[in-house]
Protein backbone atom coordinates (compact mmCIF):
# COMPACT_ATOMS: atom_id res chain seq x y z
CA UNK A 1 0.00 0.00 0.00
CA UNK A 2 1.47 3.02 -0.88
CA UNK A 3 1.89 5.83 1.04
CA UNK A 4 0.72 9.56 0.35
CA UNK A 5 3.75 12.22 -0.02
CA UNK A 6 3.60 14.81 2.04
CA UNK A 7 2.15 18.21 -0.39
CA UNK A 8 4.66 20.25 2.60
CA UNK A 9 8.28 20.16 1.39
CA UNK A 10 10.90 20.76 4.22
CA UNK A 11 11.85 23.89 3.83
CA UNK A 12 12.21 26.18 6.63
CA UNK A 13 10.93 29.93 6.31
CA UNK A 14 12.73 33.27 7.00
CA UNK A 15 13.10 33.97 10.68
CA UNK A 16 11.96 37.99 11.31
CA UNK A 17 16.05 38.05 12.34
CA UNK A 18 16.90 36.59 8.90
CA UNK A 19 14.85 38.89 6.84
CA UNK A 20 16.14 41.82 9.35
CA UNK A 21 19.68 40.56 8.41
CA UNK A 22 19.41 40.57 4.72
CA UNK A 23 17.51 43.94 4.23
CA UNK A 24 19.99 45.24 6.95
CA UNK A 25 23.23 43.89 4.07
CA UNK A 26 21.15 45.35 1.24
CA UNK A 27 20.81 48.97 2.61
CA UNK A 28 24.86 48.74 3.91
CA UNK A 29 25.31 47.76 0.44
CA UNK A 30 23.10 50.96 -1.13
CA UNK A 31 25.08 53.04 1.14
CA UNK A 32 27.97 52.57 0.47
CA UNK A 33 27.50 52.38 -3.53
CA UNK A 34 25.61 55.86 -3.05
CA UNK A 35 28.91 57.50 -1.34
CA UNK A 36 30.96 56.15 -4.32
CA UNK A 37 28.62 57.37 -6.48
CA UNK A 38 28.60 60.72 -4.34
CA UNK A 39 32.25 61.12 -3.99
CA UNK A 40 32.78 60.86 -7.94
CA UNK A 41 30.57 63.38 -8.42
CA UNK A 42 31.96 65.41 -6.02
CA UNK A 43 35.22 65.09 -7.08
CA UNK A 44 34.24 65.72 -10.92
CA UNK A 45 32.68 68.60 -9.82
CA UNK A 46 35.59 69.81 -8.23
CA UNK A 47 38.14 69.09 -11.32
CA UNK A 48 35.30 71.04 -13.54
CA UNK A 49 35.71 73.84 -11.04
CA UNK A 50 39.20 73.63 -11.59
CA UNK A 51 39.28 73.29 -15.30
CA UNK A 52 37.09 76.64 -14.95
CA UNK A 53 39.21 78.45 -12.94
CA UNK A 54 41.99 77.55 -15.20
CA UNK A 55 40.14 78.88 -18.48
CA UNK A 56 39.30 82.23 -17.00
CA UNK A 57 42.68 82.79 -15.29
CA UNK A 58 44.28 82.05 -18.57
CA UNK A 59 41.72 83.76 -20.46
CA UNK A 60 42.75 86.64 -18.37
CA UNK A 61 44.21 89.64 -20.20
CA UNK A 62 48.29 90.64 -20.08
CA UNK A 63 47.48 93.91 -21.21
CA UNK A 64 44.83 96.40 -20.46
CA UNK A 65 44.84 99.78 -22.41
CA UNK A 66 46.26 103.43 -20.89
CA UNK A 67 44.71 106.07 -21.87
CA UNK A 68 42.31 107.34 -24.72
CA UNK A 69 41.46 105.36 -28.12
CA UNK A 70 41.86 107.94 -31.06
CA UNK A 71 40.34 106.60 -34.40
CA UNK A 72 42.08 109.31 -37.25
CA UNK A 73 40.66 109.58 -40.58
CA UNK A 74 43.31 109.63 -43.03
CA UNK A 75 43.09 109.07 -47.18
CA UNK A 76 44.63 106.50 -49.05
CA UNK A 77 47.37 107.14 -51.65
CA UNK A 78 47.57 103.95 -53.54
CA UNK A 79 50.38 104.84 -55.90
CA UNK A 80 53.14 106.54 -52.79
CA UNK A 81 55.34 103.95 -51.48
CA UNK A 82 55.13 103.53 -48.10
CA UNK A 83 58.10 101.97 -47.56
CA UNK A 84 60.14 98.84 -47.45
CA UNK A 85 58.81 95.78 -45.39
CA UNK A 86 60.89 93.31 -43.88
CA UNK A 87 59.67 89.94 -45.52
CA UNK A 88 62.48 87.88 -44.00
CA UNK A 89 65.74 87.62 -42.01
CA UNK A 90 68.87 84.94 -42.64
CA UNK A 91 71.10 84.25 -40.03
CA UNK A 92 74.57 82.43 -40.38
CA UNK A 93 74.61 79.51 -37.77
CA UNK A 94 77.98 77.54 -39.04
CA UNK A 95 79.71 78.13 -42.40
CA UNK A 96 76.76 77.84 -45.68
CA UNK A 97 74.12 76.78 -42.77
CA UNK A 98 71.40 79.77 -42.61
CA UNK A 99 69.00 80.29 -40.00
CA UNK A 100 65.95 81.47 -41.54
CA UNK A 101 63.30 83.53 -40.01
CA UNK A 102 59.87 84.57 -42.11
CA UNK A 103 58.64 87.71 -40.77
CA UNK A 104 55.75 89.45 -42.98
CA UNK A 105 54.32 89.07 -46.44
CA UNK A 106 53.04 91.90 -48.74
CA UNK A 107 49.22 93.30 -48.66
CA UNK A 108 50.15 92.98 -52.83
CA UNK A 109 52.91 91.99 -54.71
CA UNK A 110 55.65 93.66 -56.15
CA UNK A 111 58.26 93.00 -58.99
CA UNK A 112 61.13 94.73 -56.84
CA UNK A 113 63.26 92.74 -54.47
CA UNK A 114 65.84 94.15 -51.64
CA UNK A 115 68.72 92.40 -49.59
CA UNK A 116 71.62 93.16 -47.68
CA UNK A 117 74.33 91.60 -45.77
CA UNK A 118 75.15 92.78 -42.28
CA UNK A 119 78.01 91.28 -39.80
CA UNK A 120 80.18 90.29 -42.23
CA UNK A 121 84.11 90.77 -42.60
CA UNK A 122 84.56 90.50 -46.71
CA UNK A 123 88.25 90.86 -48.06
CA UNK A 124 88.51 92.52 -51.52
CA UNK A 125 88.04 90.64 -54.08
CA UNK A 126 86.02 88.41 -51.80
CA UNK A 127 82.13 87.61 -52.11
CA UNK A 128 79.57 85.39 -50.52
CA UNK A 129 76.28 84.51 -52.96
CA UNK A 130 72.98 84.16 -51.13
CA UNK A 131 70.46 82.49 -52.63
CA UNK A 132 66.22 84.10 -51.69
CA UNK A 133 63.60 82.40 -52.52
CA UNK A 134 60.13 83.55 -53.05
CA UNK A 135 56.57 82.98 -53.57
CA UNK A 136 54.14 85.27 -55.41
CA UNK A 137 50.01 85.88 -54.00
CA UNK A 138 49.03 82.91 -56.52
CA UNK A 139 51.47 80.58 -54.82
CA UNK A 140 54.11 80.15 -57.26
CA UNK A 141 57.63 79.32 -56.12
CA UNK A 142 60.93 80.87 -57.52
CA UNK A 143 63.70 82.25 -56.24
CA UNK A 144 66.63 84.94 -57.38
CA UNK A 145 70.60 85.29 -56.06
CA UNK A 146 72.17 88.26 -54.09
CA UNK A 147 76.22 88.36 -54.75
CA UNK A 148 77.84 90.55 -52.18
CA UNK A 149 80.95 91.97 -52.25
CA UNK A 150 80.90 94.51 -48.83
CA UNK A 151 79.08 94.51 -45.76
CA UNK A 152 76.45 96.78 -45.25
CA UNK A 153 75.66 96.33 -48.90
CA UNK A 154 72.12 96.70 -49.97
CA UNK A 155 71.55 94.83 -53.19
CA UNK A 156 68.07 95.09 -55.60
CA UNK A 157 66.65 92.83 -58.02
CA UNK A 158 64.02 93.52 -60.72
CA UNK A 159 62.39 89.66 -60.68
CA UNK A 160 60.68 87.81 -63.27
CA UNK A 161 57.60 86.90 -60.78
CA UNK A 162 56.86 89.46 -58.45
CA UNK A 163 57.00 88.78 -54.76
CA UNK A 164 54.47 88.65 -51.92
CA UNK A 165 56.75 86.71 -49.96
CA UNK A 166 60.44 85.31 -48.88
CA UNK A 167 60.10 82.04 -47.80
CA UNK A 168 63.64 80.87 -47.32
CA UNK A 169 67.73 81.59 -47.90
CA UNK A 170 70.42 79.64 -48.66
CA UNK A 171 74.25 80.13 -48.78
CA UNK A 172 75.49 78.94 -52.64
CA UNK A 173 78.96 80.25 -52.51
CA UNK A 174 81.88 82.13 -51.09
CA UNK A 175 85.29 83.30 -51.05
CA UNK A 176 87.35 85.42 -48.37
CA UNK A 177 84.39 85.95 -46.52
CA UNK A 178 83.68 84.86 -42.60
CA UNK A 179 82.36 86.48 -39.75
CA UNK A 180 78.84 85.78 -38.58
CA UNK A 181 76.19 87.56 -40.65
CA UNK A 182 72.77 88.89 -41.17
CA UNK A 183 70.57 88.86 -44.62
CA UNK A 184 67.42 91.11 -44.29
CA UNK A 185 65.10 90.74 -47.98
CA UNK A 186 62.72 93.67 -47.70
CA UNK A 187 60.37 94.40 -50.72
CA UNK A 188 58.52 97.85 -51.33
CA UNK A 189 55.11 98.31 -50.42
CA UNK A 190 53.04 100.77 -52.20
CA UNK A 191 49.60 101.91 -50.53
CA UNK A 192 50.01 105.02 -47.23
CA UNK A 193 48.20 107.36 -45.31
CA UNK A 194 51.42 109.40 -44.70
CA UNK A 195 52.55 111.28 -48.18
CA UNK A 196 54.78 113.82 -47.84
CA UNK A 197 55.41 114.02 -43.93
CA UNK A 198 51.97 114.92 -43.43
CA UNK A 199 48.51 113.04 -43.29
CA UNK A 200 45.40 114.36 -45.56
CA UNK A 201 42.48 114.35 -43.73
CA UNK A 202 39.19 111.93 -44.71
CA UNK A 203 35.85 113.46 -43.50
CA UNK A 204 33.96 110.66 -44.58
CA UNK A 205 35.83 107.09 -42.78
CA UNK A 206 37.83 105.98 -40.13
CA UNK A 207 40.85 104.58 -40.82
CA UNK A 208 43.19 104.20 -38.37
CA UNK A 209 43.06 103.84 -34.70
CA UNK A 210 45.93 104.78 -32.10
CA UNK A 211 45.86 103.00 -28.86
CA UNK A 212 48.30 102.84 -25.76
CA UNK A 213 48.43 99.47 -23.79
CA UNK A 214 50.40 98.37 -20.39
CA UNK A 215 50.59 95.67 -18.64
CA UNK A 216 48.06 94.81 -16.38
CA UNK A 217 48.98 94.25 -12.42
CA UNK A 218 51.14 90.98 -11.87
CA UNK A 219 52.01 90.47 -15.54
CA UNK A 220 55.02 89.40 -17.03
CA UNK A 221 56.77 91.39 -19.83
CA UNK A 222 55.18 90.50 -23.20
CA UNK A 223 57.60 90.40 -26.80
CA UNK A 224 55.70 92.77 -28.80
CA UNK A 225 56.68 91.22 -32.35
CA UNK A 226 54.48 88.42 -31.10
CA UNK A 227 51.52 90.34 -30.48
CA UNK A 228 48.86 89.82 -32.97
CA UNK A 229 46.44 92.55 -33.23
CA UNK A 230 43.01 91.61 -34.78
CA UNK A 231 40.43 93.61 -36.35
CA UNK A 232 36.35 93.22 -36.82
CA UNK A 233 33.22 95.40 -37.79
CA UNK A 234 30.31 94.52 -39.25
CA UNK A 235 31.51 93.71 -42.75
CA UNK A 236 35.14 92.56 -42.16
CA UNK A 237 37.02 89.97 -40.21
CA UNK A 238 40.41 89.79 -40.14
CA UNK A 239 42.35 87.37 -37.73
CA UNK A 240 45.52 89.01 -37.53
CA UNK A 241 46.72 92.50 -39.61
CA UNK A 242 49.96 92.80 -40.93
CA UNK A 243 52.67 94.00 -39.07
CA UNK A 244 55.08 96.02 -40.64
CA UNK A 245 58.81 96.97 -39.29
CA UNK A 246 61.42 99.42 -40.02
CA UNK A 247 59.16 101.67 -42.17
CA UNK A 248 60.16 105.68 -41.42
CA UNK A 249 56.94 106.84 -39.75
CA UNK A 250 54.85 103.84 -39.48
CA UNK A 251 53.32 105.37 -36.47
CA UNK A 252 52.00 107.92 -37.98
CA UNK A 253 50.28 106.41 -40.26
CA UNK A 254 52.99 105.68 -42.99
CA UNK A 255 51.75 102.19 -44.02
CA UNK A 256 49.27 100.03 -45.98
CA UNK A 257 45.70 99.37 -45.27
CA UNK A 258 45.51 96.50 -42.80
CA UNK A 259 48.52 96.25 -40.94
CA UNK A 260 50.16 97.58 -37.60
CA UNK A 261 53.36 99.23 -35.73
CA UNK A 262 54.17 99.72 -32.49
CA UNK A 263 56.79 101.96 -30.53
CA UNK A 264 56.97 102.99 -27.16
CA UNK A 265 56.38 106.00 -25.14
CA UNK A 266 58.97 108.56 -24.96
CA UNK A 267 58.02 109.46 -21.14
CA UNK A 268 57.83 105.70 -20.02
CA UNK A 269 60.03 104.37 -22.77
CA UNK A 270 61.56 100.81 -22.55
CA UNK A 271 65.10 99.64 -21.70
CA UNK A 272 66.25 99.47 -25.38
CA UNK A 273 64.26 96.14 -26.19
CA UNK A 274 61.39 94.82 -27.73
CA UNK A 275 59.71 93.68 -24.47
CA UNK A 276 56.91 95.64 -22.89
CA UNK A 277 57.37 95.55 -19.08
CA UNK A 278 56.42 97.16 -15.89
CA UNK A 279 55.76 100.80 -15.83
CA UNK A 280 56.01 101.14 -19.73
CA UNK A 281 53.77 102.20 -22.51
CA UNK A 282 53.77 100.94 -25.76
CA UNK A 283 51.80 103.00 -28.31
CA UNK A 284 49.95 100.82 -31.07
CA UNK A 285 48.62 102.30 -34.34
CA UNK A 286 46.68 99.93 -36.42
CA UNK A 287 45.40 101.06 -40.41
CA UNK A 288 41.56 99.26 -40.68
CA UNK A 289 41.19 96.90 -43.62
CA UNK A 290 39.11 97.63 -46.89
CA UNK A 291 39.37 101.60 -46.20
CA UNK A 292 38.26 101.74 -42.98
CA UNK A 293 34.77 101.87 -41.67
Amino acid sequence: MKTRKSLRKDKRGFTGLEAAIVLTAFVVVAAVFSYVVLNAGFFTTQKAKEVIHTGVESATSSLAVAGNVIGYGWQYNTTVTAGNITLGVGDNDTISSISFTDKNTLISETPTLYAKLSGATVTIPGYIDINVSYKDKAGTSNYTVFQFTADDQELSKTLTTSVYDVTGMAEDARDNVTGDFTVTAKAPQKGTYYVSGTNTKDSTNLTAVKLYLALTAGQNPIDMDTLVVSYMDRDVQVGGLTYVELIDNAIKGNMPMGCWNYTFTATKANNNNNLLETNEEAIIVATLPGYGV
